[in-house]
């Protein structure tokens, strides 16, 4: 097993008994068995360990076309690491998880708009699509804390549902 992969699977076991606030680099590098400067080597610190170990596994599921199959995709790994997604939720002081997340989101969408659209988003979209993510990550924020009870596919109906009827030609068309 390479380096990055002992330190992100360190964070996660770490984060079983843990809270993120609590965790120190020195703590996921002894999880990990390796130094510190092997550590700095692959990330800044351990704000950007959570980053990527989030990043790293979405993106497999921002591989796909339709935002129905992303969100479901992205919805049942969040559900089958909750237990990392609620330690990373729980922390809201500076570099917060969600701050990264609101921002990830809309820029993740705001991209496959652009893909299916053909061309930039004017301001009516970039509105529509920023009140959109809002209410996507906090209702997701709030399924996390709930025990993510409601089905990826039930919660992405709801979340279409419920989405600005200006974004709907670019998310739904077509799935």
């Amino acid at each position: 097993m390479n380096a990055v992969t002992k330190i992100k699977r360190a964070l996660l076991v770490l984060l079983q008994d843990h809270s993120f606030t609590s965790l120190t680099v020195t703590l996921i590098c002894a999880r990990a068995g390796i130094s510190r400067p092997t550590f700095y080597k692959y990330f800044t610190d351990k704000y950007d360990l959570m980053i990527t170990v989030y990043e790293d596994d979405i993106a497999k599921c921002l591989q796909n076309d339709s935002w129905q199959k992303i969100m479901i995709d992205a919805l049942s790994y969040i559900r089958e690491h909750r237990q990392y997604m609620q330690a990373v939720l729980d922390y809201h002081g500076q570099n917060s998880f969600i701050a990264f997340l609101l921002t990830y989101t809309k820029q993740c969408t705001s991209q496959l708009i652009t893909k299916r659209s053909g061309w930039p988003m004017d301001e009516r979209l970039r509105y529509g699509l920023t009140m959109f993510t809002y209410g996507v990550c906090y209702t997701l924020i709030d399924w996390v804390r709930d025990g993510c009870h409601t089905s990826p596919e039930e919660f992405t109906r709801q979340v279409g549902d419920a989405m600005p009827v200006v974004l709907k030609p670019y998310l739904l068309e077509n799935d």
